[in-house]
């Protein structure tokens, strides 16, 4: 995972999520991205939109663990032909994500 992509969540776009509801610094991306990647084959998925590259989104609600507190988070990922999942970004699961996505 691109370290840019984990420390983008943790510092812009959804840092009220992974820096103050769950904890996550810049010191932690490896863990976010460890757990990520752990916890993904995990967890059940559904496929999403599909990608200008021509590739699907695939989209699975999974539990990150921070140093405050446990949190849903919704994961999005590219699946290369190969089958092969990419990270594109993750943030709070949301209700109507557990409605379209997840358990």
């Amino acid at each position: 995972m691109p370290r840019e992509k984990l420390e983008w969540l943790v510092t812009k776009k959804h840092a009220h999520f992974f820096r103050d509801s769950l904890g996550f610094t810049l010191a932690d991306v490896e863990d976010i991205e460890r757990q990520l990647r752990r916890k993904l084959p995990t967890v059940p998925g559904a496929p999403g939109r599909l990608y200008r590259s021509g590739n699907r989104a695939w989209i699975a609600i999974l539990v990150l663990e921070g140093p405050k507190e446990e949190r849903d988070t919704t994961s999005f990922w590219e699946l290369l032909p190969t089958g092969i999942p990419v990270f594109v970004s993750a943030r709070a699961t949301r209700t109507r994500d557990r409605l379209h996505f997840g358990p």
